[in-house]
């Protein structure tokens, strides 16, 4: 449940009030912002268009029904955390609504469930940081992973990833900004 209320309160500082990142100087104690590549998946999902207005409210039954489907309807394996596919936020300025696909790496064969699907991401070339909410906010780690992209020459996809893992008693957030 901490799992839960944790994306929950991180989506909902992403979602409300996004703008276009500001490219201005960063602290220069800002987050470890590293490059890399991450490995091919299968991923067990569900799209839903989420009212950012009512994101928080809806994050835990969406995380729960996708997992709950994954393994007790498609009889799949789930093997790794909860990862959340965001869209490019600059293409969904000043709208109500954001697509967000929770999904849960998988293997096995599974059955077809309806409105889930089962998809496979070839490797996922990003940069990446770990949110800290004592020293950020969700919305200056998108930022600073965007500029970080622009100093580095470096396109960003359409494409966006928050990785949610346990850690010892809590979880850890990974942000990982899609490049082309």
């Amino acid at each position: 449940m901490a799992l839960l209320r944790t994306s929950a309160l991180l989506l909902l500082a992403t979602l409300t009030g996004w703008a276009t990142p500001a490219l201005s100087a960063s602290d220069p104690s800002g987050p470890d912002i590293q490059q890399k590549t991450v490995r091919a998946s299968t991923y067990f999902l569900g799209e839903f268009e989420v009212a950012k207005s009512a994101f928080q409210e809806r994050i835990k039954p969406l995380a729960e029904d996708v997992a709950l489907a994954a393994v007790r309807r498609a009889r799949l394996e789930i093997t790794g955390p909860l990862t959340l596919l965001l869209p490019d936020f600059r293409d969904y300025e000043g709208t109500a609504e954001l697509p967000v696909a929770f999904a849960y790496p998988v293997r096995g064969q599974g059955r077809r469930v309806p409105r889930y699907q089962t998809e496979r991401k070839g490797p996922f070339k990003c940069l990446t940081a770990v949110f800290d909410e004592s020293t950020q906010t969700a919305k200056t780690l998108w930022q600073a992973l965007y500029k970080e992209a622009k100093q580095r020459g470096l396109e960003p996809s359409h494409d966006n990833r928050v990785v949610i893992r346990k850690q010892g008693d809590g979880y850890q957030s990974e942000y990982q900004l899609g490049l082309l």
